[in-house]
């Protein structure tokens, strides 16, 4: 998944997040480069830094790394070196967090022109040159999901070319690559053609729990790192009768995560760790569909599933769980007609539940391969009666596809959140 722009979260759950799982471990900070090695021990790979072992429990995203750090993580991940610039580093080392440092190369790079290649080397060793001697960084990942099909022998070979340049001015941490899962000739080209690439990023979602089969299948010998897992994405799923796709509840997402998590821990030959996505909240076919926080800040069931596997406890007060959402009439209604939604839900610690109901425009496209869209317009006005079982509320006026949103919070900072799609139609 691609990921450039942003979003500022100011988490109104963050004392609550902080609180789930006591204190967290803020290792002793430095102001030097701290080596970070790969080590090989008869077919199974492994790192160490400063000569402890380390093995990557994290997420990737923009969200506070001190609550991050809190349920448990080890690590996060960044996409490009612009992300650094707001002490992004210095807050990993406060927190007793490694950071995979991003290095972003562009997807539409030209490679024939060879001022363009010639300037996206220059910016990657200019990051690096920044950067390395942080005792936060753990690895660097030249590039994300810029490989398209795999089939381009030009982009393996700038690839190559920025390895190894990176390793010459920096010999303390391995380099790494992200690919977008592992189909076609994508992990075969890597290794013939990437020889100064230590490690394979891997971004995968439905396909995460199979990982480490497939990967083996495909060829696969070097180390590798799950460099993004999660729910499964709109290009997993089928359409539904009214040609949109159907967003998973947060606690079968939750359960994916984990399947995934667990699938790709118990890899300890050539899995090295993995990072969730995304810690965090970001418009993406919904603004529930990856992130592991609401915009305000509020924790998923993602998080609850998560923070149990890092921190070997699960939080102390857990997420509401919606176990279902149904539309009266139906799917498909006319333009300006009343319809209603109701709800089935739960806490685990039966506490009161808040319901919150949006009515949302559906997104123009689910498959943004991994940028940020524009959120899509609300009708706040058309919503008539609620309560925490169910909503009425009317269909927009303009044809077309909307998602009914349910957001299930136990003021507490934890959040269940479930739509359906229909269409208006005149």
């Amino acid at each position: 998944m691609q990921f450039r722009n942003t979003s500022s979260l100011v988490g109104l759950a963050f004392v609550a997040l902080i609180s789930l799982t006591g204190i967290w471990d803020t290792k002793a900070q430095s102001d030097e480069a701290v080596e970070v090695k790969l080590l090989k021990a008869g077919n199974g790979w492994s790192l160490s830094r400063a000569g402890e072992p380390h093995r990557i429990q994290g997420a990737g995203g923009t969200a506070s790394l001190e609550v991050l750090a809190g349920l448990g993580a080890n690590s996060t991940r960044t996409w490009g070196i612009d992300q650094l610039d707001e002490g992004r580093l210095d807050e990993a080392a406060r927190n007793g967090l490694t950071v995979a440092v991003g290095i972003w190369l562009r997807h539409d790079l030209d490679y024939a022109d060879e001022k363009q290649v010639d300037e996206q080397i220059r910016l990657a060793l200019e990051g690096v040159r920044k950067y390395k001697d942080h005792p936060a960084v753990l690895v660097w990942g030249i590039g994300n999901e810029m490989e398209g099909a795999g089939d381009n022998p030009a982009v393996w070979k700038h690839i190559e070319t920025i390895a190894k340049l990176v390793k010459r001015e920096d010999p303390l941490h391995p380099t790494m690559t992200v690919i977008a899962e592992i189909g076609g000739e994508k992990v075969k080209n890597l290794h013939h053609l990437c020889h100064h690439i230590d490690i394979v990023g891997i971004n995968a979602y439905g396909g995460a729990e199979s990982l480490p089969k497939r990967y083996r299948a495909a060829g696969g010998a070097k180390p590798y790192i799950v460099t993004e897992f999660g729910p499964r994405g709109p290009w997993d799923l089928p359409k539904n009768a009214i040609g949109s796709v159907d967003e998973e509840v947060g606690s079968v997402k939750a359960e994916t995560y984990l399947k995934s998590f667990q699938a790709v821990s118990a890899d300890r030959q050539l899995c090295l760790g993995s990072y969730a996505f995304k810690w965090g909240h970001k418009q993406e076919a919904t603004p529930t569909w990856f992130g592991m926080l609401l915009a305000d800040g509020r924790k998923t069931p993602v998080v609850d599933v998560l923070s149990k596997e890092w921190f070997g406890r699960a939080p102390a007060n857990l997420c509401p769980q919606i176990d279902s959402l149904k539309l009266v009439p139906g799917r498909t209604v006319k333009v300006g007609a009343t319809m209603k939604a109701t709800l089935d839900a739960h806490d685990p610690e039966k506490q009161p539940l808040k319901v919150q109901w949006v009515l949302m425009e559906d997104a123009k496209s689910h498959y943004t391969g991994g940028y940020f869209q524009e959120t899509p317009p609300t009708y706040k006005e058309l919503i008539l009666k609620t309560s925490s079982e169910e909503v009425t509320f009317r269909a927009p006026k303009k044809p077309g596809l909307y998602r009914i949103f349910a957001y299930v919070g136990d003021g507490q900072g934890s959040v269940d959140a479930a739509n359906i799609v229909f269409r208006a139609e005149e």
